[in-house]
């Protein structure tokens, strides 16, 4: 066995005797050992998702003024923070016309350029909140977002990053 195998196996064993069975860290000897996963691509099917994507679709209906439906690109979750990429439709999948939408303005100034939306969504104990979104915007509003609400940064990856 080599060094690094003989410090490794015990200290991995030491990590998976820290959670609970159900995962959550556990105290041992008066400290809490907490094992940090990367953020959790919540995909289609994952009970996590709909409670995440109704709550945008709400917030962003209440925008737009007008119902919705949202073509999901990329979700990811990580410790009670959530940031979506999402694209609004009719609820016929159809393009929103933002032509009739309070983005009028910046549609036909090009600010608009596309529909991908940016979200930046915090649980509480009643469920999500929309903290933050950024529909169509070419400057990557979002970037900042992690540092001014000290959300993890890793949720913020984009695919295939």
């Amino acid at each position: 066995m080599t060094p690094t195998a003989r410090i490794a196996i015990p200290l991995l064993a030491l990590l998976v005797a820290a959670c609970t069975p159900d995962g959550k860290p556990m105290p041992i000897g008066g400290r809490t050992v907490e094992i940090h996963d990367g953020p959790i691509d919540v995909a289609e099917g994952d009970p996590r998702r709909a409670p995440l994507v109704d709550r945008l679709r709400l917030e962003l209906e209440d925008d737009l003024d007008q119902p919705l439906r949202l073509e999901v690109q990329s979700l990811r979750e990580r410790g009670g923070w959530a940031f979506a990429i999402v694209h609004p439709r009719t609820p016929n999948g159809a393009q929103i016309d933002y032509m009739r939408t309070h983005y009028a303005d910046e549609r036909r100034s090009g600010i608009l350029e596309e529909d991908s939306t940016y979200a930046l969504l915090r649980r509480r104990d009643d469920g999500w909140e929309v903290r933050e979104f950024s529909i169509g915007s070419p400057d990557n509003a979002w970037m900042g977002w992690g540092r001014k609400h000290d959300a993890p940064p890793e949720i913020f990856l984009l695919a295939g990053e």
